[in-house]
């Protein structure tokens, strides 16, 4: 459950992570010009350069959970009242010149892309705590089951709770208020985090678990 848990919150941060870099390269040239912005807007020097990009690397765990959410479903609020998510981004705020900020999709309803590129998120952690409970059933391919069904899926059920309790937490560390009005919240909201987090995981899964323990055992029926 623990190694479950674990692995599956690992897996939908790595998702949240590939999905934000896949949108900042989707939007490279204008992360390009919001890192190194014309001389005309701006006289870049490398005290200023350095800054923004140490910035930058600084925030990448905090994209990383944003993407994650977004993927779950719930995303995640650039404040006043903003919503980011697959469904549909709506209410966006004027947005300051920051690279990270070039990954954040535009306005409108969500498309089939939008949908499929946010399922990769949930997919990889269903998948893992799937994984982790078909080894810990069946640890040998083709060997005696240590854990039946029902353990099986009581085990994806737990991991599942524990993933929920971890991506709740770092929903709460990567979000937060960075002034007043409009900017009183920013980030993703913990509790539908970790809830969408908790849905997916069990969800997805318990049948897939129960079928990686069906095949781990199959060379064992066919003796």
């Amino acid at each position: 459950g623990e190694r479950g848990a674990a692995a599956s919150a690992a897996a939908l941060c790595a998702g949240g992570a590939l999905l934000a870099a896949g949108a900042l390269l989707w939007h490279v040239a204008t992360a390009r010009r919001t890192a190194f912005p014309p001389p005309e807007q701006w006289a870049p020097t490398w005290p200023g350069l350095t800054a923004v990009l140490l910035l930058a690397l600084a925030l990448t765990p905090n994209a990383a959970v944003w993407g994650a959410a977004y993927g779950l479903g719930p995303g995640f609020t650039l404040g006043g009242g903003s919503a980011v998510r697959p469904a549909a981004v709506t209410g966006l705020p004027p947005l300051p010149d920051f690279p990270l900020l070039a990954a954040v999709p535009a306005e409108g309803p969500g498309t089939p892309v939008t949908w499929a590129v946010a399922l990769v998120v949930p997919l990889a952690g269903g998948g893992l705590a799937a994984w982790c409970a078909a080894r810990a059933a069946v640890p040998a391919a083709g060997g005696p089951a240590v854990l039946d069904g029902r353990a099986t899926a009581c085990a994806v059920a737990l991991a599942a709770c524990g993933c929920g309790v971890a991506m709740a937490a770092l929903a709460a560390c990567a979000g937060g208020p960075l002034g007043t009005g409009a900017l009183a919240r920013l980030g993703p909201d913990w509790r539908l985090t970790g809830a969408a987090a908790l849905g997916w995981t069990a969800g997805l899964g318990m049948p897939a678990a129960l079928a990686m323990r069906a095949w781990r055992l199959r060379p064992a029926r066919g003796r």
